[in-house]
Parts: C-alpha cells; structure tokens; sequence
C-alpha cells in the first residue's frame, strides 16, 4: 500500500533495536501465535465498543460487532478488520509505539539486567502482542477511526525501528490491520480455519473469513475471462463459536450436550466417564469444566510427551495445554478448559509468569476434583471402581507432588485383599470396618501378582486367623507403603517385618520350643552366614517351612 505524501515519520523511541528484534524474533515460539494476539486485540476493542454504546447510547455504533479476515493472495496481503472502539492519530502514536515508553533503552544498556527472564517481564508490561504480526509480514498497515471521530489515520511500519502516521479513509469505527505477508503460508483459508480454530475458536467475537470464491462459466461461453478479477467473488463464513459450552449454566446444558463437548476436546470416541463444571470467584474468576475419561487407552501413548490434558483460556482464548500449570500429576487424565477472566500474562500470551493466581487455582481445583471423586466413591461405586480400575496406579503418585492432601486422598484408595478376592477393591475405611477386636494394625504385603501375594508363606499365620491383608500388586505400592504410615488412627504395616506382633499370646513359642529347634536355627544360620541376619523359629507358620522377614533395624 502506498504511503500518503503528507505522512509523519516517527522512530520508536528507544534507538537500540535489539528490544523490538527480541519481540519479532524471540519471544514467540510458534509464528501461528500471531492471529490469536491480532485477534485478542480486536476482540478487546470490541469489548470497549459494546460498553461506550451503553455508557453514550448518542453514539453512532455499530450493534453488529465482529472480527473479518481476508485472505488476498493476489495483492498478498491478510487483512483483519473489526467494528471496536478504534483509535485516533494519537492513540495510534500511544498505543502501537509503546514498545518504545521510556526507560526501556536504558535498561537495554545495562549489561547486569538484561538476562531473559528479566526482559520477559519488563516487555509484558508494554502489551506488545500487535508486534508479533512482524513475524510473518515484511510491512503492517494500520487503518483506524475512532468511534468519537469521522477521521480515519493510518500507521505504517516495516518493523525496522520507524512508523508513519497519515490520513486515510474508513466508512465506521474500528480498525483494519493489513499485513503484507513475507510468504505465502497464511494465505490459505484452511490454513487460517485451522489457527482460529485451535486459539480463537471461542472468542468472544463473531469471527468471519472472507476468500475468493472462482465463479463458474458455462462451456459454450464464447468469452473466457481468465485471471480476470471479473471471475472472482468473495464468501464470507463464520468460523468461531462465541457461545462456550462451558459459560452456559449448567441447568441449560443437556448431558448429550456435556458428551459431545468431551468428544471434541478431548479427541475421545467414547463418552466421558464422569465430569465436574464450576465456577470459581474470588481474588481470581475462572471458569472450569473437567471430564474423567471412560478408560486409559487414548491417553497411554500419549502420557510422556503431553501428561496434561487441560486446556488453559484468557477470556475465551486458549493460551496452552502442554504444562501441569492446573492440576498435578497424579491427576494427569483428566481433560477439559479452565477459562480465566483476569490472568495476568507476559507479552507472548503462551509462557505464562509464575503467578499466585495459578498456585490458588491449581490448588482449588485439585480439592474440586478430589470431591467430585469422593462423591463418585460413597454414590456411584460401580462408576468409582471403573475408574480405578484404569487411573488407580496413576493416583496413587500423588505423594510426590501433594503429600499435603494426604487426608482426603486416604480414603479414595482402594487396594485388592484377601477378602475382596481377586479384581476387586476395598477401601481403608472398609478394611478398618471388618478388623478383629484385638487387631489395631492394618496388614499388608507387596507381591509381583496376586498369586504370589496368596502364595506366601508370610500369609500362612494370616490365614490360619482369618485375618484381612491387603494385597498390594502395583509397581508404585511400595514407594506409597514407605509414605503412608497410619489410617485412623491404626498403623499400616507389612507382614513380611521380622517385628511384627501377632494377635495372640498363644502364638508365642515356649523356651522349651525354642530349645529343641535351637541346633537346627544354629546350624542353618552358620550356613547362610552372610546372607541373613538370624533364623529363629516363628509362630507365623502354618503350611510352608520358612519364610524370610525384613529387619528394619539393620
């Protein structure tokens, strides 16, 4: 586009490059990024509109709010308009050359400040998110009236240290941002179909993409109009939803509704096991709806490279779902979108600053999933034991990264014993409800398989008793057994601890007893000399003639 002979040239204001260099050039991971900012911008300047048409209703404002795109490959140019607030020749001055306010340069200069991190958050405070457009366009036009004006001004930049300002022409408020595009790459409609719909698909702004649309000639016509700009038309389609399942109330949502949303997002074929919606309000509001899946298999091959399932919104734009930013690991299979309404974030809207709002949340929702679960145990025990028969193993790493919620993860483990029988589950609760009179310990034992565990002769006593052991077959049971001490007051301990008491003083061998064994445990003991500690005769035997006990204090 051609710049107006009356144009005024500016510099940004700081003379060194290297700031907006790093905004170009660094900042972004992912030059797709740049569509979801431009259209974060103009759903913001919609926004404002919609609120001076309440505030100033003797205002000529457009009712019909939306953002357009437009792919042009002929001039090789996307264009992206909207109806919003729009800006003067000042705000365009203010607002698209604030990378440049003041003391940036100097912090620039300093050598013992500059480090990422730092930089990071100072550029956040300047909302350069326009600039990441100078990733894919060699030069930027910017067309804009203000909604309190009839004068239209224009901004242009080659994002090399100047911008112009001059005027221009524009029908009704709002802006138009032309960018002339370095490449082809982003002059396809699909290609812009599929970044609206992984970022902005639910912006809180109608979307539309215009493109060319070739009309159809009859075969007989005489004359053929190729190339000409005669042939071509343009569509306009809608390309977003402005009405987020998960903004609606939850008394107008159908469970087809809810299903068919988790299939969506969660790129399952099979209906969600179980989901939980809210809304959080406080020092932060965000909404959340979080869905537990049917069964493991989609997310298995997939665990190592992308344990989080959650997708993280800004008022309605996606920002990321490849960090553990919302909940922990152990809760690493649930999917779904938290939505915030106010959360700060650094320039490029996808690196997140470490921030007290997100502790707050994670920490919140960790409890609202561990409640919904809860509820699941005590009201849907079938759905419950569905549920850990697939994510069980997974749950109980919570000691690694929660051992604070210790008491309300207790009581929704469920562990296989000699009671239950095989493939099935009973809880501590349960367990301590069954324990003999005399018995104040919750017994356990750590097997490879079950068959094993049933097998060994550490269960000969147990059995003879009739006495409950949880059989714990799972790698991480262990690791879980070394955190968990005590439910209940009632201690947790193994059987195969060469300390552990048993019921009765019945079982107690007599010296007489111990005495007629006595050559034998010596004799065995010289033998294994290095390979145990002692061998003594035990009342834990009923069936099989030895077993080796764990001294813990060697």
């Amino acid at each position: 586009m051609s710049q107006n002979a009356h144009s005024e040239k500016y510099r940004f204001q700081t003379e060194d490059r290297r700031l907006l260099d790093l905004v170009i050039h660094s900042l972004y991971s992912e030059k797709d990024i740049f569509l979801r900012e431009l259209i974060a911008n103009a759903a913001d300047a919609i926004s404002k509109a919609k609120y001076m048409r309440l505030q100033h209703p003797e205002l000529s404002i457009n009712p019909e709010f939306e953002v357009v795109i437009k792919c042009d490959p002929k001039n090789r140019c996307l264009v992206i308009s909207d109806n919003g607030i729009g800006m003067s020749k000042q705000e365009l001055i203010d607002h698209l050359g604030v990378i440049a306010r003041s003391g940036t340069h100097d912090f620039l200069k300093d050598k013992n400040s500059s480090s990422e991190q730092s930089l990071n958050e100072l550029i956040g405070q300047f909302g350069v998110g326009f600039y990441s457009v100078f990733m894919v366009a060699s030069s930027v036009d910017v067309i804009s009236r203000s909604i309190h004006s009839d004068e239209a001004w224009q901004f242009h930049s080659d994002g090399q240290g100047e911008f112009s300002i001059s005027a221009s022409e524009r029908k009704t408020h709002g802006t138009t941002i032309i960018a002339h595009m370095k490449d082809d790459e982003y002059l396809h409609p699909y290609r812009i179909k599929h970044i609206v719909e992984k970022y902005s698909y639910y912006a809180p702004v109608s979307v539309y993409l215009e493109s060319e649309e070739q009309k159809h000639h009859d075969e007989d016509s005489s004359e053929i109009e190729s190339e000409s700009t005669e042939n071509v038309s343009w569509k306009k389609e809608k390309i977003n939803e402005t009405q987020p399942l998960w903004l609606r109330s939850k008394n107008n949502i159908e469970e087809a509704e809810y299903i068919s949303f988790y299939k969506e997002v969660g790129k399952d074929y099979k209906d969600p096991l179980s989901w939980l919606h809210g809304k959080i309000e406080g020092s932060s509001d965000y909404t959340f709806l979080l869905y537990i899946p049917k069964d493991i298999s989609l997310m298995a091959w997939q665990y190592q490279e992308k344990p989080s399932r959650v997708k993280l919104h800004v008022k309605h734009i996606f920002i990321t779902d490849d960090s553990l930013l919302l909940l922990p690991r152990y809760l690493s299979f649930i999917s779904g979108i938290v939505d915030f309404q106010d959360l700060p974030l650094n320039v490029s809207r996808e690196l997140l600053q470490e921030h007290k709002t997100i502790e707050r949340a994670k920490t919140a929702l960790t409890k609202k999933v561990l409640s919904h679960l809860e509820d699941m145990s005590t009201k849907e025990t079938e759905k419950y034991n569905e549920f850990w028969s697939h994510f069980g193993q997974i749950f109980k790493m919570f000691p690694a990264e929660d051992p604070q919620l210790k008491e309300p993860i207790l009581p929704l483990l469920r562990f296989p014993s000699t009671v239950t029988g095989k493939g099935h589950w009973t809880s501590l609760s349960e367990y301590v409800s069954r324990m003999q009179p005399e018995q104040k310990v919750i017994y356990y034992i750590t097997a490879s398989t079950w068959d094993a565990a049933m097998n060994s002769p550490h269960m000969d006593y147990f059995k003879k008793k009739g006495i409950e052991v949880l059989l714990l077959t799972d790698r991480v049971d262990e690791s879980l057994m070394n955190y968990l001490h005590a439910f209940e007051e009632k201690e947790l301990k193994s059987i195969t601890l060469a300390e552990l008491d048993t019921l009765s003083n019945n079982d107690t061998q007599t010296e007489d007893d111990k005495n007629d064994w006595s050559d034998c445990c010596a004799a065995l003991k010289h033998k294994l000399e290095g390979k145990v500690k002692d061998v003594k005769i035990s009342s834990r035997l009923v069936d099989s003639p030895c077993c080796l006990v764990v001294d813990h204090s060697i």
